[in-house]
């Protein structure tokens, strides 16, 4: 019985660090220390920062996303991804401090300029969203559905959120 019960144990805490959070948060610390690192060696590398911001969004630290990839800019002050990026979380964060809708539709111009993609452009018509501009919003999503993204039914149910706010 204990032979299998520390079986059990061990095949579970296994399971938990290949699969589950605990070994997506060990992963997560694991590249935010390596991209640290990296930082040091390279602190002129827009790209390490950009890399940071996004881990740092998906661990829900906008904060630090937010700085990292304003930091990112300082360096690099025409990368679309980035300007994208910053856009969609002054446009879209859970944390309503972080909502910056005059900065988010500020950033997705800038992106979309330096890269006119569908989920660049989907940015810009969430930018537009928020900031109560919904026929400009269904205008920008309704443009990116032109180009034939791979996701289309995102793009579309965005463009049935749109057109609802614009009734």
């Amino acid at each position: 019985m204990v032979f299998m019960a520390g079986l059990l144990s061990t095949g579970y805490l296994a399971y938990a660090i290949s699969f589950g959070e605990i070994g997506k948060t060990l992963n997560t610390h694991f590249v935010e220390k390596v991209l640290a690192r990296e930082i040091k060696r390279h602190p002129a590398n827009p790209a390490l920062y950009s890399m940071l911001g996004s881990i740092y969004y998906q661990s829900q630290a906008y904060g630090q996303a937010v700085e990292a990839y304003e930091k990112s800019l300082d360096l690099e002050p025409r990368n679309a991804e980035t300007f994208n990026n910053l856009a969609w979380i002054y446009a879209t964060c859970q944390q309503t401090r972080f909502r910056n809708p005059t900065m988010a539709l500020v950033y997705a111009k800038q992106a979309v300029a330096l890269k006119p993609e569908p989920h660049v452009l989907d940015t810009l018509a969430e930018g537009y969203y928020v900031n109560g501009l919904y026929e400009k919003a269904i205008a920008v999503i309704k443009q990116a559905l032109a180009m034939g993204p791979k996701d289309r039914a995102y793009y579309e149910g965005q463009l049935t959120r749109f057109e609802k706010a614009a009734r």
